[in-house]
């Protein structure tokens, strides 16, 4: 699958493919906003308590080493997908590893209320469109060389 980490690791390991980049953030806009709408619809009170401490574990994790950045982010989207309530959805994504990357959390799910569905998804936008912003600036400041 052309989304697979290995492959991702195998596609990058000599220069950085700035137009796949741009299409993965594309897909991400795509997608992971929905699932975060249906998370908003469907979660329970533990899923939403786990959505806290990943989105808690990711704050703290991200000014360290890139792994431990990774490991609360797959965190945070295993938490996300379990409270989306979407089986073939979630098999999809765990398959294409679109949960990878590097993402910013700035606020966590309110404990005592729930999001509505459509604050939820464009709640979701957010920190895709940074990071989309964030590899639009990596690829000026290193510039692959043709």
């Amino acid at each position: 699958m052309l989304l697979d980490a290995a492959v991702l690791r195998w596609r990058f390991a000599k220069h950085i493919d700035e137009t796949f980049l741009d299409e993965l953030g594309e897909v991400r806009l795509t997608i992971e906003p929905a699932v975060a709408r249906f998370a908003a619809l469907r979660r329970t009170d533990r899923d939403l308590a786990d959505l806290g401490d990943a989105l808690a574990a990711m704050r703290i994790a991200a000014d360290a080493e890139p792994e431990r950045h990774v490991e609360a982010d797959l965190a945070f989207y295993t938490a996300l997908l379990r409270a989306a309530r979407n089986r073939p959805l979630t098999r999809w994504l765990w398959r294409s590893r679109l949960a990878c990357g590097r993402r910013q959390a700035r606020r966590g799910p309110a404990r005592d209320a729930r999001p509505p569905p459509k604050a939820a998804e464009a709640s979701m936008r957010t920190p895709i469109e940074r990071s989309i912003e964030d590899v639009d600036t990596a690829k000026n400041v290193h510039p692959t060389e043709e």
